[in-house]
C-alpha cells in the first residue's frame, strides 16, 4: 500500500501531515482484512462510514451523527534542526518536529449504544495496533512521519455516541535546502 499524498515540506508541514494520516488512516478502515504482523487471520477493518468519515481540529461536526468516524488534532511541538551537505552545491537542514496527533473514533450505530461500544472499540484497539507496528506505518515513514508511539485507547463520555482517543506521539521530518 503506497500513499500519494505529497511528502512533507517546509512550505506544508502541519496540512501535509493532515493529509497523510488521513490518506494513511482511509486505507486501513476500508472495510477490508489487512496483514497485520504474526496475528491470524488477518483482521478486519472496518469502514469509516459516518457522515464524516475524517475531519480535522474543530472543524463542525458532520449532521447527522451516524456509522463510525475519526477526528484528528495535530499538536506542534518543538523542532530541532540538523545541518547537512545534501551535495557539494547544497547546503540542507533535516527538521524534526515533534508532534502530538490525537485520533477521536466515534460511532453512532442504529442497533443502540452497545453496539456502538463495540464497534468503537474495535476500531480503536486496530488503530492502536496499526500505530504500534512499524511495518504498518512504513508509508508514512517514506512521507515525513516518523517514530509514532501510540497509547492505549482512553473512554471519553458523551451522551450521543461512543468515543475513544488514541494519542500518538509522532515527528514530522523535512528538508530545508539553501
Amino acid at each position: 500500500m503506497s500513499l500519494s499524498a505529497a511528502a512533507i515540506t517546509e512550505e506544508r508541514v502541519l496540512q501535509a501531515a493532515k493529509t497523510l494520516l488521513k490518506e494513511w488512516l482511509t486505507s486501513w478502515f476500508d472495510g477490508a482484512s489487512h496483514a497485520l504482523g504474526t496475528v491470524t487471520p488477518n483482521p478486519t477493518f472496518p469502514a469509516l462510514t459516518g457522515t464524516g468519515q475524517v475531519q480535522f481540529d474543530q472543524s463542525a461536526e458532520t449532521q447527522p451523527l451516524d456509522g463510525l468516524s475519526a477526528r484528528i488534532v495535530v499538536h506542534r511541538g518543538r523542532e530541532r534542526t540538523h545541518w547537512f551537505t545534501a551535495s557539494e552545491s547544497t547546503d540542507s537542514w533535516l527538521v524534526s518536529a515533534d508532534v502530538l496527533v490525537d485520533f477521536y473514533v466515534r460511532c453512532k450505530d442504529a442497533k443502540g449504544m452497545p453496539e456502538s461500544n463495540r464497534r468503537v472499540n474495535e476500531a480503536a484497539d486496530l488503530l492502536k495496533a496499526i500505530l504500534s507496528n512499524p511495518v504498518a506505518r512504513v508509508t508514512l515513514a517514506e512521507k515525513g512521519v516518523t517514530h509514532a508511539r501510540a497509547q492505549l485507547p482512553q473512554t471519553l463520555v458523551s451522551e450521543h455516541y461512543a468515543v475513544r482517543l488514541v494519542v500518538c506521539s509522532a515527528q514530522l521530518q523535512y528538508q530545508v535546502n539553501f
